[in-house]
């Protein structure tokens, strides 16, 4: 028997604030895989219990989504004031702690303690260097120069002289420094412990190796090398050069960055001007280091370490940010070739643990698609409101791999097992929504996603199409109508008609590979859909096969939420959202006056 009734416990501070950066928010909640040891029902009441409040609730809760690893996302119905009213007291006492703990030295905010300058921020916003994100409907997938991989006898693109700089720099442009071999023993009065040697990461000596890829800056080639280079832990030299003949290097280990240089050096980008720069630290301080680097020939990390004004801990910190910054600034160049050569042995043992490029290409992304304007976000989506968003193939091994956010990865999920099309992905305009369409976006753009006019990649990708056959048939037999349909047990007719003729569309035969299994599957599946199909279409067969798979309190609750939550949406003016409760409610309950002249109320609105 499914379980009514549960309770999630989140005293400890970090879960509760993870659960409400995740969804608690937006009044959704995941209960983790294994926390019942048998299903939760699709409607359940759910206690929640609250740092230094302890119990709330009973909250009504109802399924919205069961994950493969067996987590449960579910929407919290209703939200009596109590309850909001302790989830904003614990966020009140969260605020007040970490204030109290600033105050008095305990905790401080990251890199507050050699205060790093705003062009070490994780995101400097007054750098564009990445290029402008286009309309959703201008991205179209796969488009731009491919990766070339070059034959080990083709001779690799001619290269600026190898340079190698011998010379101590005046600032320090690493990214990473290295744990110096010791010199021998300088006349003068070396402090103890004293570690020299060059300053300055050298570029990188290739001689007579080839490169194994190249592409051009600008295009979708260094998307894709940045992301087989990540998977394959790839080491060796990213080197960027100009027509102006300028290059930028990007030494990588295990697939990431872990140190830059430049030539000619790129001053604004050494860590000195960056921190005189922010002004931050007192010009005394960042004196008495440089008088370090240029007694003992220190790099500046060393030096102010040397010198106590950071410690070794900060200063690891304070050249991470340097190298975000330079990858920020190398993934903006333009008019230039990049070239990729891989190396036995890097110049030096950064310190540096390398920047996974994937997760740090699509947060770039996501934050520049964030701060555009509102209706440029949900314009490109309505653009494209009909399309499919697909979670792409070409990127299952990556996936894994991106630090995702919980609600990043409940739409993977949710977008794997049965793509979506965008408008009802993004259904109004409110914080949430946007919040969603600026993700879609980045996940467009970084390949993550793919818009397709059909929920399957069946165009020119077999493997695909197989697959997608084959999971289809293996589930048919065991699904119910809704759910063959891959339609929400709630659905209109107009929604039924449009999955019907998309499903005939993507199983079509015709497209299928010459391979009898397949297409027996596909027979299958055609067959199934058609079935369900006709015992859906009519409204009154809907009505009873919703009573034989669901109870009347379920159905009598969903009635109630839909029927509030629109009402919701009519009072907000909020046609598009109004118009998508209400109608599926006409649909559930087709004999309810109230739902009736709701509908009509939210038809007569005017579209904002």
């Amino acid at each position: 028997m499914a379980v009514r009734q549960t309770t999630l416990d989140l005293k400890r501070v970090s879960d509760f604030v993870q659960a409400w950066q995740g969804g608690l928010s937006q009044q959704a909640v995941v209960i983790p895989a294994g926390h019942e040891d048998i299903d939760l029902a699709p409607e359940f009441k759910l206690d929640l219990i609250l740092p230094a409040l302890g119990r709330v609730g009973p909250l009504t809760c109802q399924i919205i989504q069961r994950m493969p690893d067996g987590s449960v996302a579910a929407r919290i119905a209703e939200l009596p004031s109590k309850a909001a009213r302790g989830m904003e007291k614990v966020l009140e006492l969260i605020a007040e702690v970490k204030e109290h703990l600033l105050a008095t030295g305990e905790l401080v905010e990251p890199g507050a303690l050699v205060a790093a300058p705003e062009a070490l921020a994780e995101e400097p916003p007054e750098l564009p260097e990445l290029p402008e994100l286009p309309e959703l409907d201008e991205i179209p997938a796969g488009e731009g120069s491919p990766v070339t991989e070059l034959e080990p006898d083709q001779a690799p693109p001619e290269l600026p002289e190898d340079l190698l700089d011998d010379e101590p720099a005046a600032e320090e442009p690493a990214a990473g420094e290295p744990a110096a071999e010791e010199p021998e023993a300088p006349e003068h009065d070396d402090p103890a412990g004293v570690v020299r040697g060059p300053r300055g990461v050298p570029m990188p000596q290739l001689g007579g190796l080839s490169p194994t890829l190249q592409g051009v800056m600008g295009d979708t080639s260094v998307r894709e090398a940045l992301y087989s280079l990540s998977l394959s832990r790839a080491q060796g030299a990213f080197v960027v050069t100009s027509l102006t003949e300028q290059r930028r290097v990007m030494y990588l280990r295990d697939g990431g960055p872990v140190g830059f240089t430049a030539d000619p050096p790129v001053d604004e980008e050494r860590l000195g001007a960056l921190l005189r720069a922010s002004a931050q630290l007192p010009a005394t301080q960042l004196d008495a280091a440089e008088a370090l680097m240029s007694r003992y020939g220190l790099r500046l990390g060393e030096a102010l370490v040397r010198a106590g004004v950071v410690t070794h801990e900060q200063r690891v910190g304070l050249l991470q940010r340097q190298a975000e910054l330079q990858l920020k600034r190398l993934l903006g160049t333009r008019d230039a070739e990049w070239t990729f050569t891989p190396l036995e042995r890097l110049p030096e043992p950064f310190l540096l643990a390398p920047i996974h490029t994937p997760t740090f290409l699509y947060r770039a992304v996501l934050q520049h698609a964030a701060t555009r304007p509102a209706q440029i976000i949900l314009g490109g989506v309505k653009q494209r409101a009909k399309l499919f968003a697909i979670v792409n193939p070409r990127r299952y091994a990556l996936i894994p791999e991106v630090a995702w956010s919980r609600p990043e990865q409940e739409l993977l999920v949710t977008l794997r097992r049965k793509p979506e099309r965008l408008e009802n992905l993004v259904r109004g305009s409110t914080a949430g929504d946007m919040r969603l369409a600026a993700t879609i976006l980045a996940m467009v753009e970084t390949d993550i996603l793919i818009l397709n006019k059909l929920p399957g990649l069946t165009q020119g990708d077999p493997e695909a199409q197989a697959r997608r056959v084959h999971e289809k048939a293996a589930k048919v037999g065991q699904q119910s109508a809704f759910d063959v349909m891959e339609l929400h047990w709630i659905c209109t007719q107009e929604a039924i008609e449009a999955r019907f003729k998309s499903l005939l569309e993507e199983f079509d035969p015709g497209a299928l590979p010459d391979e009898p299994t397949i297409r027996a599957e596909n027979e299958l599946v055609v067959n199934a859909v058609k079935a369900a199909y006709a015992a859906i279409k009519d409204a009154a067969a809907r009505q009873a096969l919703r009573a034989q798979l669901f109870d009347a309190e379920l159905i009598q609750g969903t009635r109630a939420l839909l029927l509030s939550r629109g009402k919701e949406a009519v009072a907000a003016n909020d046609k598009l959202m109004a118009v998508e409760h209400l109608a599926r409610l006409v649909d559930l309950a087709p004999e309810d006056p109230e739902a009736l002249d709701a509908l009509k109320a939210a038809t007569a609105l005017k579209l904002k």
